[in-house]
């Protein structure tokens, strides 16, 4: 496909923050009414216990885990225990050679409703699968094909698959996640060319890493470059459906590469000149961005560095329908906090109910209310400060993560 069709058939997406916005969109629709309603949902938190022997990855790994581990008396890691309902737990084995102290991750992944389990390396690792390892010392990544369970037992029979970028030195902590055809995909900065995602098409290639999403092939300022969120959504419906990839960089620029379908190979900003974003200015990085689409309708989330949530709402064909922040003035209740550096993560689920957290006690909640724009948040308390991380579990439901406790999310 030409780079001038990929271009045009992207307009639509930048259509999506090219104009100027007036109304708020909220929950699972439009309404004519602003105002909020009498009461509104507040978040229901359960500590998930770990089985015995198990427990969050120590270091730094635990902002981007939602997976327990075991290890053994090297330091070595050994099984996996994914956290499903009922308290029960798929338990996983891992193949030899990747230690504790190396981990840059253990996640549970969501790509289009189906499950995947990355466990994230600094250092090269030796695998049955994978016998040379990375001799130019970049990140490794196992990615667990698939989850199967039989019966009652927490067994599973997937095959882990090495994925190396070969001679990437990222400058911060790599994000990894699971794409279309297999691929895994790396947000990072890098020492040499310039990327700001790195692919590898085939696993245990030693080739160079192929840079996709460039600040030029994306359209971005000069100032993003490095990528510190990634986010997969998938479009169904409208004039592009397909699998995309959501990139959050240094300069608080949301860019949306083409994963798969129409618009496959395409990356544009989306808020690079924008005029809808008169009230939103580029410069804090974005650290966390979620997607949900319901009722025919599209919603983009992103969190920004100085403690800023924005929602952008598009229609099936990716009209846009509004652009808010949404901890600001006209919002009310548990509001969270416009702090730098004082939220860490967010994440939107298949309703459309927006989970917040920070480095305080609390993980706040936006939650969808009929067919009312709701402008109230709640919250609730957890037993540990610092709510790292939140997504999905392999069951569908919302868990959130601090240092060393995992929870499970609902809502009364």
């Amino acid at each position: 496909m030409s780079s001038k069709r990929i271009s045009g058939l992207f307009q639509a997406l930048l259509v999506l923050v090219s104009l100027s916005l007036a109304s708020c969109v909220g929950g699972g629709g439009e309404s004519s009414s602003s105002s909020p309603p009498a009461s509104a949902p507040s978040p229901v938190i359960t500590e998930q216990t770990a089985p015995p022997g198990y427990t969050l990855p120590e270091r730094g790994a635990a902002a981007n885990s939602n997976v327990f581990i075991s290890v053994d008396e090297h330091g070595m890691v050994t099984n996996l225990a994914l956290p499903e309902s009922a308290g029960q737990s798929l338990k996983i084995k891992v193949a030899n050679g990747i230690y504790e102290s190396d981990l840059e991750g253990v996640i549970v992944h969501h790509f289009a409703s189906v499950p995947r389990v990355l466990i994230i390396s600094n250092m090269p690792v030796n695998t049955e699968a994978n016998t040379t390892g990375d001799p130019a010392g970049g990140t490794m990544v196992n990615v667990l094909s698939s989850l199967t369970t039989n019966g009652s037992a927490a067994v599973t029979n997937s095959t882990w698959i090495p994925y190396v970028f070969n001679g990437v030195i990222p400058t911060s902590k790599p994000q990894a996640i699971a794409g279309s055809n297999g691929g895994v995909f790396m947000g990072t900065s890098t020492s040499t060319g310039g990327g700001l995602l790195a692919i590898k098409a085939l696993p245990g290639n030693t080739t160079d890493p192929i840079y996709v999403a460039t600040p030029s092939a994306c359209n971005a300022s000069a100032q993003s470059t490095s990528a510190t969120t990634l986010y997969p959504f998938t479009i169904t419906g409208g004039n592009l459906p397909g699998n995309y990839l959501a990139i959050g960089t240094n300069n608080g620029e949301l860019l949306i590469y083409g994963l798969s379908g129409i618009a496959r190979g395409g990356c544009k900003s989306l808020t690079l000149n924008s005029q809808a974003l008169t009230s939103y200015a580029t410069g804090s990085p974005i650290i966390a961005i979620s997607y949900t689409g319901i009722n025919s309708n599209s919603y983009f989330y992103f969190l920004t560095q100085r403690g800023e949530i924005w929602r952008i709402a598009a229609d099936k064909n990716q009209v846009p329908l509004s652009f808010s922040r949404l901890n600001g003035n006209a919002f009310t209740g548990d509001v969270p906090p416009r702090i730098a550096g004082g939220l860490t993560t967010l994440y939107a689920d298949s309703n459309n109910n927006l989970f917040v957290g920070g480095l305080d006690s609390n993980l706040y909640l936006l939650a969808t209310v009929g067919s009312k724009v709701n402008t109230k948040w709640t919250s609730a308390s957890v037993t540990e400060p610092g709510i790292n991380y939140t997504t999905a579990a392999t069951d569908g439901s919302t868990i959130a993560v601090t240092n060393r406790h995992l929870y499970s999310v609902g809502m009364q």
